[in-house]
């Protein structure tokens, strides 16, 4: 795949369509949208999280975490995640056309408006402080909605 800069994922906050050991390839040239899964740097780490709105700075999820990262600034984006290559099969799947990350944007977008409203109605120093009972159910949303939809028989 010419053209392309590659990362490998690590960690999880992006399962399962992007799993621990995965190859991406990243164009610098692409424009980013809402619902891209994008590199970006911030202080000293980059991460891999799926764009979950973008008005002059850019506000980003990953698929499998419960709390969407901080507005960045496009100065910060290495570039958007085209493909990815399976650690486990070498499968390479398109990112950029896959139906499953249209339903996991549509999971991020709810999760973050929910959250949004839970933090308007409670205090600062709460909403840190949520029983990890009310949050948990949230962050399996991803994972549960990804069986339900796309189903293990994809090799996703």
């Amino acid at each position: 795949m010419p053209n392309y800069h590659y990362a490998q994922i690590s960690g999880n906050s992006m399962f399962p369509i992007l799993q621990d050991g995965d190859l991406i390839a990243i164009s610098k040239n692409s424009e980013v949208r809402v619902g891209d899964i994008i590199t970006f740097k911030t202080n000293q780490v980059v991460l891999t999280h799926r764009v979950i709105s973008k008005d002059k700075m850019y506000k980003t999820k990953g698929d499998n975490s419960v709390y969407p990262e901080k507005s960045i600034d496009k100065g910060k984006i290495v570039g958007v995640a085209k493909y990815v290559i399976r650690k486990k099969t070498g499968k390479i799947l398109e990112l950029s056309r896959n139906s499953d990350s249209k339903r996991f944007l549509k999971c991020a977008v709810a999760q973050a408006k929910l959250l949004e409203g839970i933090r308007k109605i409670t205090a600062k120093h709460f909403y840190h402080s949520i029983p990890k009972r009310l949050i948990m159910p949230i962050y399996y949303i991803n994972y549960w909605l990804f069986l339900l939809h796309a189903g293990h028989k994809k090799g996703i």
